[in-house]
């Protein structure tokens, strides 16, 4: 099974639950676990956390905007283990073809994180799919993003990945490679790659694996998975000193000043990078990494002279590139 793990803010609860983001079949036990929730200061399971549990019906279309409490037939209430971090659904107690979704909120004293469990119940001979957890969440939309999907069997079966929900200005042209355009395919292999800008910051999405028999495509299972992207820091300035200097002999400065964390959830990390351009700027190489993951908003180095150089005078012309993005914690 596949599980969903949220890092959190220090002191408040990490949710982690077994058995998310998959399809299942209704003629089995299915259980979500979410026992091995931690204390983010501590990192240990902890009996103080309270659990409390939402079903919400998505009936047979996966529409989540506005989904009914699952007391609606045709789900039979579940039952909940009496430390309530376990809640199981009986044999017979999920109808093919329907999706419902389970809200957990997690509770440490006053401090409360929720999440989501989207499950896509489906037929005996249907293949079932699943997605593996995001590391972080939020994640960083300046970063590549990637999901992993399986499926049971594992042979004989096809992927498609699509958005199905998501912000509109996300939608453009088809004839980008770095466009999401909602409900087009955006990959047909086991793992999807998100390339940096094709996210936007402080958004929801709701990103589908749909995975089919090869034999029969008739029979089929989606997983479904909803993540939310970091809102990027804010009203800062970046600047490299001095503007000219000589290879392995120039010390430059290089500073984020003034950054501000736009949700407070963990420490900023910094990368930096250099570009070769012309004398008009325009680019000449793709980026190159000079430091990566930094907590230090301040670097002071001297710059190698690029590789296979040719320029007049042994003049070279380089931009310095600053990414700013918040850590989550865990």
């Amino acid at each position: 099974s596949s599980s969903i793990i949220l890092p959190t803010l220090e002191s408040v609860p990490i949710i982690i639950v077994s058995g998310c983001n998959r399809a299942v079949h209704a003629s089995e036990v299915n259980m979500l676990d979410a026992s091995k929730s931690l204390v983010s200061s501590t990192r240990s399971t902890s009996p103080l956390l309270h659990y409390n549990w939402t079903c919400l019906l998505q009936s047979s279309t996966p529409s989540f905007t506005s989904p009914q409490i699952c007391s609606i037939a045709p789900l039979t209430p579940p039952s909940i283990s009496s430390d309530g971090d376990i809640i199981s659904f009986p044999v017979n107690s999920l109808v093919a073809s329907y999706y419902f979704q389970m809200d957990i909120v997690v509770t440490l004293e006053s401090k409360s994180v929720l999440t989501s469990c989207i499950i896509n119940v489906v037929n005996e001979s249907a293949p079932l799919a699943s997605i593996a957890p995001l590391e972080r969440t939020p994640v960083n939309p300046s970063s590549s993003t990637t999901f992993f999907g399986s499926s049971l069997p594992s042979r004989g079966v096809s992927y498609v990945w699509d958005m199905i929900e998501g912000p509109a200005s996300s939608a453009s042209s088809s004839n980008n490679n770095n466009s999401i355009i909602l409900n087009r395919p955006l990959s047909y292999a086991s793992e999807l790659v998100l390339q940096p800008g094709m996210l936007l910051p402080g958004s929801s999405y709701i990103v589908r694996l749909t995975v089919a028999l090869i034999s029969d495509p008739s029979l089929y299972s989606h997983a479904i998975l909803s993540f939310k992207t970091a809102d990027l820091p804010s009203n800062g300035s970046f600047t490299v000193y001095p503007l000219s200097g000589k290879a392995l002999s120039t010390l430059f400065n290089i500073t984020f000043s003034n950054y501000i964390s736009a949700s407070n959830n963990g420490p900023l990390r910094y990368n930096i990078y250099t570009q070769l351009c012309d004398i008009m700027g325009n680019v000449v190489r793709e980026p190159v990494p000079l430091s990566l993951g930094r907590s230090s908003s301040k670097l002071s180095t001297i710059i190698p002279y690029p590789n296979n150089s040719s320029y007049s005078n042994n003049v070279v012309y380089m931009r310095f590139i600053g990414e700013i993005y918040d850590q989550q914690d865990g």
